[in-house]
Order: structure tokens, then C-alpha cells, then sequence
């Protein structure tokens, strides 16, 4: 009885000197884990950095801040921190008054400015191409049956450029190949234009490439991707898949400084391209940057191409309808920031790439008639507002490209088509093509023409003498608009 006693009496004595050591050799084994888990925290923030705040400047003043593609793809669910969960609603409603808000007291910031009426893009296009409603009744109903009221009158616009071109233009795609490689050959032999005067002036080319930043990134972190190695300097942007991220790192800024920005498709997109707004602390100025053509709703503004009469001459419709709306929507909460940070602040750039730069050239044209109100908000007689537009779209006829000198500046690359193609150009050429066409077919055939040089020379007085009467004449029988 008594071994039995001791036996039981021994057993806890050797489990708590068991228990003891298990103790002793877990103690350690947490340090090195927590020390593990502190590295894989601090590898973590350093690929997937914490989410950059909004600027709540900018939501004061009630600029939209809404980056569709901000997301953190490849982090577990988790591993994220509280603060990066989903806001809730309450905050969100917050925000969004703030924003109405501000938006309505920027609306009456200036009494004698109109900033115009937001319906004017889709009104315009509703009266202008019901013509194709009526005349393709059908197809317009089915159409109509699937897209938005918008997005149908966008479809009626390309369906009337498709058919303005298409008249009298039936040859065969043998044919149209042929014509083209005449004309190529025909350009060929025309002597080269001499060389256009040099610029001297280092401030403008300064000014250029400081603000081609700002254009460029405008595009976002997939356009710095996709332009090869400017996507070096935003790595951190591909992870986080942020826009936001990318304009912030790439231009230097601290987040306080961006005060809004739009990208991602949005109801109604079309005439609405992405911007962003930014404060430049090194030369005391807010920006506003267009984006490019980059989505299918920017490629559908381009070929909105027909032209619209505007002080006194003819524009791009499309870009008009762009300007239209950043002067409607945008431009009352900027006017209202000038105004409150009028000691900071001495000028109001605008600039944008190809559909951007157009959309930012007629935005200027529309505000340069309110310098004395906009200076009288920045109380500054000196304020100045300046577009800088890089490869800008063709969007106004002779009569009003040098209007404007003193407040826009275009730089375009010397054989770049994009500034010098329009609806008239493209009407220019295709009777030139169907004037090719005869040409080569009264001669012999294209054959003749491109192995015959005698036969190929008469071609070419021909297409000479056609084409100055078509680009030289008088009466032009399509006008041509060009950047500005």
C-alpha cells in the first residue's frame, strides 16, 4: 500500500517537472515567431504599402476623388489592417454632403460667370443626330433596346460620319490599295519643306517638359506601364493598382496636394474624360491634367468628330462637348479654390496628351473670357492662365488658331497625322483617292503608271493640279480645323 502511495504521489511531481521544461523550450520559440511575423509586416508594407489618405482639402472643396482601380490584389484578406477595411456608410454620406455641399456654394461663386448647362453634351447630340433615327429606324430601336439614351446617340453620330464618307466612295479594296500606293509614291517626290524656325526661348521649352509630366501621368499607372520605362518609377503603383499612388510618387506630391481626381468608367462617361487636379508648390499653381484617348468612350469622343460653328469659326464637336462639361462640372470648384487660396497660388495651368490636349485647348478658349473675373477672385492682376497641350487633336479652323497665342501652347511632333487629321482632311482624301483612281485608269491602267515613268509623271500632274484645287482653293468644298 505504501509503494503504491509514493508511486502517486511521484506522478505530479514528474508531470510539473515535465510541464516545467515544456515551458522553458516554448519561450523561446514565441520570440523567434514574433520576430518572424514583425519581418514578414515590414516586407509586406514595403510591396503593398499602407493606403495613401484623400486629401481633405480636396473634399472640402468638392472635387470628386474616385480611382476605380485602387484595390490590393494579392494580399490575404487577413493580413490588411482595419483601417484599409471598407469605410461604412456613415462616413461615406459624410463626405458626400461635404462634397454637395462645397459644389453648390462654388456654383455662385461668381454671379456674372454661366457656367453653362450640364444637359449640353447630351442635348447637343440628341438634336443633332436624330437624322440617323429617322432614316434608320430599325437599327436605331435595337440599338436603343441595349445601350443607354447616351451611348445611343454616340452610335448615331458614328453611323452619320460612316455615311458622309461612304457617299460616292464604291471601290473595292484591290482598288483603294492601289490609289494609296500611287499617292505614296507621288508624296515621295515632292521636295521636303525647309526646316521651321528654331525656338530660343528656354522658359517655354522649360515650362514644356516640367508640365509633360503632369500629361503624361495623366494616363495613370497602366499608361506608365505601358509606355515601357517610365514604369520604373512607380513599381509600388502595379502592386496597388492605384492611380492615385502613381501620380502622388511619380510628380513628387504630398498627399494633401491632389485634390481630386475621376478614373474608371462612370454613368453617362462619354464626353467625360479622366483628370486630376494638383497643387504645383514649384511654381504656385493648381492643375488641372486631362487624360487621353484611352478608353472606348474616349476613342467614341474622337470620332465625334463633326464640326460645330464656335466664335466664329468651326471646332471638333466631341472636344467641345469635353470642354462643355469640365467647365461645367469642374471648373466652379476650382474657381472657388483660387479664390480661398489666392496668396498662394498665381496661375491656373491646364494641360493634356492627344484627345486630352484638345479637351484642355477648348477649355482655355471658354475661360479666357473670364481672366477679369478670374483675377478678381485671385485678387491678382497678374494671374495667369496658361494650357500646355501636348500631340492635341485637330479641333479648329484658321480663324481662330491664333486668337488665342497668348494662352495656349501646342507641341506637336513634326510628322505626328494626329494634329492635322479631321472630317475635312479625311473628306480632302478621299477625293483625291477617287480622282487617283481615274487617273491612273485613263492612262492605261495602275500597272502602266507604276512601270511607265512618262506615264507615271502625267499622273502626277494630274493628281498636282487636283490637289491644289482641292486643299488651295477659295471656296473650300470641306473646311479643315487644326490644333491650335
Amino acid at each position: 500500500m505504501s509503494t503504491n502511495v509514493e508511486k502517486d504521489s511521484n506522478e505530479p511531481q514528474s508531470e510539473k517537472r515535465g510541464l516545467k521544461h515544456r515551458r522553458q523550450r516554448v519561450v523561446p520559440s514565441q520570440r523567434q515567431q514574433g520576430k518572424v511575423n514583425t519581418t514578414c509586416r515590414r516586407f509586406q508594407q514595403f510591396i503593398w504599402p499602407k493606403k495613401l489618405k484623400s486629401s481633405s482639402r480636396g473634399q472640402r472643396y468638392g472635387f470628386s476623388q474616385n480611382d476605380s482601380d485602387d484595390s490590393f490584389r494579392g494580399i490575404p484578406s487577413d493580413k490588411r489592417e482595419k483601417e484599409d477595411e471598407k469605410e461604412t456608410e456613415q462616413p461615406r454620406r459624410r463626405r458626400d454632403r461635404i462634397r454637395q455641399g462645397a459644389r453648390r456654394q462654388a456654383r455662385h461663386i461668381i454671379h456674372s460667370v454661366n457656367f453653362g448647362d450640364k444637359n449640353f453634351a447630351s442635348q447637343w447630340m440628341k438634336d443633332s443626330f436624330d437624322e440617323v433615327a429617322l432614316s434608320h429606324p430599325v437599327i436605331d430601336h435595337l440599338i436603343g433596346m441595349v445601350v443607354s439614351s447616351q451611348t445611343q446617340a454616340l452610335v448615331r453620330s458614328i453611323i452619320k460620319m460612316a455615311n458622309a464618307f461612304g457617299q460616292g466612295f464604291k471601290v473595292t479594296s484591290v482598288r483603294l490599295l492601289k490609289a494609296l500606293i500611287v499617292l505614296q509614291r507621288y508624296y515621295s517626290s515632292l521636295p521636303k519643306p525647309p526646316p521651321q524656325q528654331r525656338i530660343h526661348d528656354p522658359l517655354l521649352i522649360n515650362e514644356g517638359c516640367h508640365y509633360f509630366a503632369y500629361a503624361l501621368i495623366a494616363y495613370g499607372w497602366r499608361g506608365l506601364c505601358y509606355l515601357g520605362s517610365y514604369g520604373q518609377y512607380i513599381r509600388e503603383a502595379r502592386h496597388r493598382r492605384s492611380n492615385k499612388y502613381a501620380i502622388i510618387h511619380y510628380l513628387k506630391l504630398h498627399p494633401e496636394d491632389l485634390l481630386g481626381y475621376e478614373y474608371g468608367l462612370r454613368k453617362g462617361a462619354a464626353f467625360q474624360p479622366s483628370y486630376f487636379i494638383a497643387i504645383d508648390r514649384s511654381r504656385n499653381a493648381i492643375v488641372l491634367s486631362i487624360r487621353g484617348t484611352w478608353s472606348l468612350y474616349d476613342a467614341i469622343t474622337d470620332l465625334v468628330c463633326e464640326y460645330r460653328p464656335y466664335k466664329g469659326g468651326l471646332v471638333h464637336s466631341g472636344m467641345l462637348a469635353s470642354a462643355q462639361w469640365f467647365y461645367t462640372n469642374i471648373i466652379p470648384q476650382i474657381f472657388r479654390y483660387i479664390h480661398h487660396h489666392r496668396t498662394e497660388l498665381s496661375a491656373f495651368i491646364i494641360t493634356g496628351h492627344s484627345l486630352g490636349g484638345g479637351a484642355a485647348s477648348l477649355l482655355t478658349m471658354i475661360l479666357s473670357e473670364h481672366m477679369d473675373e478670374l483675377r478678381q477672385l485671385a485678387q491678382n492682376p497678374s494671374f495667369r492662365l496658361h494650357c500646355y497641350s501636348y500631340a492635341p487633336v485637330a479641333l479648329v479652323s484658321r480663324e481662330l488658331t491664333h486668337r488665342y497665342d497668348d494662352y495656349i501652347h501646342s507641341f506637336i511632333v513634326q510628322d505626328d497625322v494626329v494634329g492635322r487629321l479631321s472630317y475635312g482632311t479625311a473628306m480632302e482624301l478621299k477625293e483625291l483617292i477617287m480622282d487617283t483612281i481615274s487617273a491612273y485608269d485613263a492612262l492605261g491602267g495602275w500597272t502602266k503608271v507604276m512601270t511607265n515613268a512618262d506615264a507615271r509623271k502625267i499622273c502626277f500632274d494630274i493628281i498636282s493640279q487636283r490637289r491644289e484645287q482641292i486643299y488651295h482653293s477659295a471656296d473650300q468644298l470641306y473646311p479643315l480645323v487644326r490644333y491650335i
